[in-house]
């Protein structure tokens, strides 16, 4: 038979585990009750003893004391015999003179020196036979030695004894008639018995409430986490309170948020690769099908072409040549960028006196559509702190998107201030502009804009072709210096790229003292 599904929660066991200590606990207090109260005696034989030997026992010593010498040593060496027999019933024996004083014990007492001297003409009373032990002689000393004495037998002739044989410790054994005897002590111990029972009532009643509580709440983080395991990658625990299920339920959710944005990532950079494998595939097609197909006019028109033709398939095999170069070059300068192997050398130098090298190395992509470079700079621009090589491609980068895009006869312009401690860079054109669509995804890899396919025709050689690496490894480099690559840009006003660079030590000092 199949175990049932609540038996195997964990409210069911820790309510069964509770239920058992209860149970165990109250069975345990009953049987030490019994044992210790109903039930005084360690063994049978102990109980066999003080209820049908102990008298007859105890009157044999007598009779034999009666007929020792009166020396004492002769009564301690019985004394020692018989404390041998009784030595595991715990029993005390002691002898008593005529007058009342302590004479003799058995081994291992000191009643000698603690008794001294007992009440002769108590000890003849409980010499009679109808002489209950059960009293209490003293009344005002519950602990005195006569309130323990449970057997006395006269030494010698009754009318004028030798001495007295005196037994003490018996166990007490409660019965029904002492019980009503004590009924007021009785009285107590049930209610006392009540208090507890009702207190582990209560205890247990709060026990199971606290438990099904408890329960439920684990429940609950269970049941999200199932759900969450299960793909609903949304599923949280609610929040609240301070405990330890508290506590687990927040994990819960920092972990699941971790979990969702790697899993967000993930698909990210998985949708990513297959764009990117689609358009690497489109941007190597495209030129090496152009190379193939001048190769084979090569190949099996040779001799029917012309120089003039010859040259030409020769320029543009070489030119698809170089964009393959360029934009492998590109990709692994990406790639490193993005293993974190770009390291950045930073030293203080001159953006304006870099700014006009970039736009010397620029100036013949812009001559064959009639385009004019100009930098404009501040007057006293401080110096920047920066990685040279670095900020010479971003601008080369940006300088050369800018004559790409632009129209003929039209303005490319370098723009360097001073803005709040640090020198803001612009590169502006002239050209059509970004559109609106378009300016979300500029710096996005391999994205080109329909119309950027289309309005770079009459662009130099090196131009002609548009990998849509060049403003992601600037952005990526500016990231790398603690600024943000930014764009403004409407359809046919053109569009401008800028990005702030510190400036560097001493100059922003003198900066600070100006502003």
């Amino acid at each position: 038979m199949a175990t049932p599904r609540f038996a195997k929660t964990m409210l069911f066991k820790l309510t069964a585990l509770f239920l058992a200590f209860v149970g165990l606990s109250l069975g345990g207090y009953f049987l030490w009750i019994d044992a210790t109260v109903f039930t005084p005696f360690a063994s049978d034989d102990e109980k066999d003893w003080f209820e049908h030997r102990a008298d007859d026992e105890l009157a044999e010593l007598a009779q034999e004391l009666a007929t020792l010498p009166e020396d004492g040593h002769s009564a301690a060496e019985a004394l020692v015999r018989f404390g041998r027999r009784v030595a595991a019933y715990n029993v005390e024996v002691l002898v008593v003179g005529p007058r009342g004083r302590a004479l003799v014990a058995t081994p291992g007492d000191s009643l000698v020196a603690a008794v001294e001297r007992l009440d002769v003409g108590l000890l003849d009373r409980m010499t009679a036979e109808d002489w209950d032990f059960a009293t209490y002689p003293d009344k005002s000393n519950v602990d005195a030695f006569e309130n323990r004495i449970f057997d006395v037998a006269s030494i010698g002739d009754a009318t004028s004894p030798r001495g007295y044989l005196v037994a003490s410790f018996r166990p007490v054994e409660l019965d029904a008639a002492l019980m009503e005897a004590h009924s007021g002590l009785m009285d107590r111990q049930q209610l006392l018995v009540k208090l507890l029972s009702g207190t582990l009532v209560l205890s247990g009643i709060a026990g199971l409430l606290l438990l099904i509580w408890t329960s439920r709440r684990i429940s609950r983080l269970s049941a999200v986490m199932r759900g969450f395991t299960d793909g609903s990658l949304e599923r949280r625990v609610r929040e609240g309170g301070a405990d330890e299920i508290d506590d687990l339920g927040r994990h819960f959710n920092r972990m699941a948020d971790r979990i969702e944005a790697m899993v967000a990532s993930l698909r990210q950079k998985e949708q990513f690769q297959r764009q990117l494998i689609a358009n690497v595939s489109h941007d190597l097609r495209t030129p090496m099908a152009s190379i193939q197909g001048n190769v084979d006019a090569l190949r099996l028109r040779f001799d029917r072409l012309d120089d003039a033709q010859r040259a030409r398939a020769l320029e543009t095999i070489g030119g698809n040549l170089s964009h393959l170069d360029r934009l492998i070059e590109r990709m692994l300068v990406l790639s490193r960028l993005d293993a974190g192997q770009a390291v950045l050398q930073p030293e203080e130098f001159s953006i304006v006196e870099l700014s006009e090298s970039v736009l010397r190395r620029c100036e013949h992509l812009a001559l064959p559509g009639g385009q004019t470079l100009e930098l404009q700079a501040t007057p006293r621009l401080p110096l920047v702190m920066a990685d040279p090589l670095q900020v010479a491609q971003i601008l080369q980068n940006l300088v050369e998107n800018a004559i790409k895009f632009n129209r003929p006869q039209g303005h490319v312009t370098v723009s360097l201030t001073a803005v709040d401690r640090q020198v803001r860079v612009a590169v502006s054109d002239t050209g059509q502009g970004i559109a609106e669509a378009d300016l979300p995804h500029v710096f996005e890899r391999f994205y080109t804009g329909d119309a950027a396919r289309t309005r770079h025709g009459d662009a130099h050689g090196q131009l002609k072709h548009s990998s849509g690496l060049g403003l992601a490894i600037a952005s990526r480099l500016v990231e790398a210096h603690g600024g943000q690559l930014e764009v403004d840009s409407r359809a046919g006003q053109g569009a401008e790229f800028r990005f702030n660079l510190p400036a560097a030590g001493d100059d922003l000092a003198a900066m600070a003292a100006q502003g």
